[in-house]
């Protein structure tokens, strides 16, 4: 993808992003509930980690798809954004695993 490309290719991205901002905060919601069923600590800290993350992903989002309003499309998504939504993802992961094995 060229950097002045005004295709759908951007908003498919950009979509993207928002669901998967969207599905680490259910999966934080859902952390939070095991924590507090099972009373297992650490999993209050990954719950908290991953609703702080997906307050910082949905930020990192909407300043994204304003950009993508303006055409044509002069800039790339910040590498730190990127990043981010792949920690992100990773922790969500890892603690969906912690929660199957706390109960």
């Amino acid at each position: 993808m060229n950097q002045t490309d005004q295709g759908l290719q951007p908003q498919r991205t950009s979509l993207a992003w928002y669901r998967t901002g969207f599905a680490v905060f259910i999966n934080a919601i859902i952390v939070l509930r095991t924590a507090t069923s099972s009373h297992q600590i650490y999993l209050y800290g990954v719950g908290l980690i991953l609703l702080f993350a997906s307050i910082v992903v949905a930020v990192f989002v909407l300043d994204r798809s304003a950009t993508l309003n303006d055409f044509p499309i002069t800039t790339r998504p910040p590498q730190f954004l990127m990043a981010t939504i792949t920690t992100t993802t990773l922790i969500a992961a890892i603690a969906g695993l912690l929660c199957t094995i706390a109960e």
